[in-house]
């Protein structure tokens, strides 16, 4: 037994001068954080390390109770337990697994793993602790609690007073949980961890006094100039390096190389720490080749979605094409035939032939109806159109549906009327207007006596219009089933003259699509309130005073000039048939500037009837220009089979009529405006 500056040391070899202040120079140049408590649980010692660890600066934590580091709610049972330790001193083993919190400088709270022992020096009992922030970090090292064992065994086995501070210094270097070597001037090792010999695989007999090339004669010499650079007094350390087996193999090492000094001054020796960190990197690029894996992954589906985008948006663009096209082509020769029946029960005059003709249009009718709610019904699913919102008054809005509603209720002798305020509302006008239309057919369709009231109120940012009739009413357990599509309330025989059962499920739709709330109420054998509440518009727009009928020709008894563009040549005919019938005199144009040739020719319409889409120009534009050159507003009906345009479409007043339409409505339309 020998002892180097008072601290004992076994016999493992040649032994140079070990300072006895050199317990916690060790301890200092530890790569984990670590301190040392007496008795009284005040820090006598901790590291750089351990001082950054809770963000303290530089002999900060020297003096201070332990209890600076620990949590608040954690400290009455770290102090029971310091209290045994003083009280019967023993290994103490804190939070083998990372469920153990200590308290940053900062107050943040922080996940540790805390290994401790103590031990009996000449100063009296001293308790050492490593302390790791676990917080990222799971995989502890799971040695610790065996490596602290020995040394409490061989602390327990060895006579407290003849052992040395040398031999403390001995044990706690093998036991450290890091790969730690001390080294004399000559490279030759003191003593070595036992994380050190697992990492290197080999046992302490074979290395203790052994020389640092003889064990590694392969080291480059890079890291022998780091050696000598470190035994003439540098500190010196490397996060990543390379090392190169003979056998072609590589590990990567992380290490720190610190001098230590005798009591003469001199540097003694180095202390060095060392990890072998392949398996990391290993990881590390393990999950780069992932995350490429991944990117590549991502790319080819975000171009399979990219394609499979693109072909929906083709469908999509097909089927909007499909459907716009259909709502004018397919509706054309409906009108034309209904509009030829019509002409040919005039020409027939009574009897039976008309009779006949009389109920082909009504079946025609029918299947007009079919088509127009399924047009619609497609448009609106298939997001063709789009919600286009504004402020506007209902003034005029409401007395259109009025209007157009008009002629069927006056074959059932109702009345249409309205009541209430003229509010100032945002929404699409051309969407409202559809539903108030639907919500009125249907009440029309219903009532048998009385009528049908519109009337409008404004509360706050909200405005309610609502439509009451005097009809059937419907049942409390059926009011949520009317917004369904086909379903008819007292209809089991699906008569078609009362329609398909689809106008509220369009309402709804369309109700839906512009965020507004439609609901019902009814008292059966009494009627219904059908209200739409939206929101308020701009209280500033100036309300609408009744509106004249624009200024007509004066027919001092001579027919009703009647210009009709469309370039369907079967509709034209067909119509112009049932208004000759009617006593018009009419004019057809197959286009905007045929129609504007007619004019310039002299002819002067009293009335306007075109369709919306045309060859050149549109229906909006082709009856400004007329109304250009006639220097007035001449009466104007737009036919159309687009659900998305309404005389708000465009300025400038015309009634818009959808396809299809009953051509006696338009004829006495046509009559009333250019009388």
């Amino acid at each position: 037994m020998s002892s180097i500056g008072g601290f004992a040391l076994p016999e493992r070899g040649p032994k140079v001068g070990f300072p006895e202040d050199h317990l916690y120079q060790v301890l200092d140049k530890l790569v984990v954080a670590s301190l040392a408590a007496d008795e009284t649980g005040k820090i006598v010692f901790a590291n750089g390390r351990c001082e950054n660890l809770f963000g303290y600066g530089k002999g900060e934590l020297n003096g201070q109770s332990i209890e600076i580091i620990v949590p608040p709610a954690l400290r009455h049972r770290h102090r029971d337990g310091f209290a045994r330790y003083i009280k019967e001193p023993s290994r103490i083993e804190v939070a083998p697994r990372p469920t153990l919190k200590g308290l940053h400088r900062s107050g943040k709270e922080f996940l540790i793993d805390l290994r401790a022992t103590s031990i009996v020096t000449d100063e009296g009992p001293r308790f050492f602790g490593t302390v790791r922030d676990v917080t990222n970090i799971r995989n502890i090292e799971d040695t610790l609690g065996a490596a602290l064992a020995q040394l409490e065994k061989r602390a327990a086995e060895a006579d407290a007073s003849a052992r040395s501070r040398a031999e403390q210094i001995d044990l706690f270097v093998t036991h450290v949980p890091t790969a730690v070597a001390v080294l004399d001037r000559s490279l030759n090792f003191i003593t070595v961890s036992n994380r050190w010999l697992e990492s290197y695989g080999m046992a302490m007999a074979d290395v203790i006094g052994k020389n640092l090339y003889e064990l590694f004669p392969g080291l480059p010499e890079r890291w022998r100039a780091v050696h000598r650079r470190c035994l003439a007094g540098e500190t010196l350390s490397e996060e990543e390096d390379p090392y190169h087996h003979p056998d072609g193999t590589t590990d990567w090492v992380r290490w720190a190389v610190y001098p230590w000094h005798a009591n003469d001054g001199q540097v003694g020796g180095i202390i060095m720490f060392t990890e072998v960190i392949t398996a990391r990197k290993r990881a590390e690029q393990r999950l780069r080749d992932l995350n490429l894996e991944l990117e590549s992954r991502v790319l080819d589906r975000t171009a399979a979605l990219a394609q499979a985008k693109a072909e929906a948006e083709a469908a999509s663009a097909m089927k909007s094409w499909f459907i716009t096209a259909a709502g004018h082509d397919l509706r054309q020769p409906l009108q034309a035939s209904r509009a030829y029946l019509t002409a040919l029960a005039h020409k027939l005059g009574s009897g039976e032939f008309r009779e006949i003709a009389a109920k082909v249009d009504g079946s025609l009718a029918v299947m007009s109806d079919i088509l127009d709610v399924l047009l619609d019904v497609g448009q609106l699913d298939n997001g063709t159109i789009k919600a286009e919102e504004t402020d506007f008054r209902l003034y005029d809005l409401v007395h259109r549906v009025m209007a157009s509603c008009q002629p069927q209720a006056a074959i059932k002798d109702l009345y249409i009327r309205c009541e209430g305020q003229d509010c100032a509302v945002r929404s699409d006008p051309a969407f409202l207007e559809r539903i108030l239309t639907n919500l009125v057919a249907n009440a029309v369709r219903y009532t048998e006596h009385g009528g049908v009231t519109i009337g409008c109120d404004r509360s706050g940012d909200l405005v309610r219009i609502w439509v009451r009739d005097t009809g059937i009413g419907i049942p409390g357990d059926s009011l949520d089933r009317v917004f369904e599509d086909f379903v008819q309330l007292g209809n089991a025989a699906r008569e078609r003259h009362k329609g398909l059962g689809i106008g509220l499920s369009i309402a709804r739709r369309i109700a839906d699509l512009l965020g507004h709330r439609l609901s019902v109420s009814s008292i059966v054998g009494q009627g219904s309130t059908f209200t739409i509440e939206l929101p308020a518009g701009n209280s500033a727009i100036p309300s609408a005073d009744p509106a004249p009928l624009p200024a007509a020709a004066v027919s001092n008894g001579a027919p009703i000039s009647v210009l009709l563009v469309d370039d369907d040549p079967n509709v034209s005919d067909s119509m112009a048939m049932v208004f000759e019938v009617e006593g018009m005199d009419v004019k057809v144009a197959a286009s905007g500037a045929e129609a504007l040739a007619v004019v310039e020719a002299g002819f002067a319409p009293a009335v306007i009837v075109s369709d919306y889409r045309l060859p050149d120009i549109d229906g909006f534009e082709v009856i400004r220009r007329i109304r250009e050159h006639a220097g007035r507003d001449l009466p104007a009906f737009l036919l159309t089979g687009d659900l998305a345009v309404s005389s708000d479409t465009r300025p400038g007043s015309c009634t818009v009529l959808h396809k299809p339409f009953d051509i006696d409505a338009l004829s006495g339309m046509i009559r009333r405006a250019g009388a």
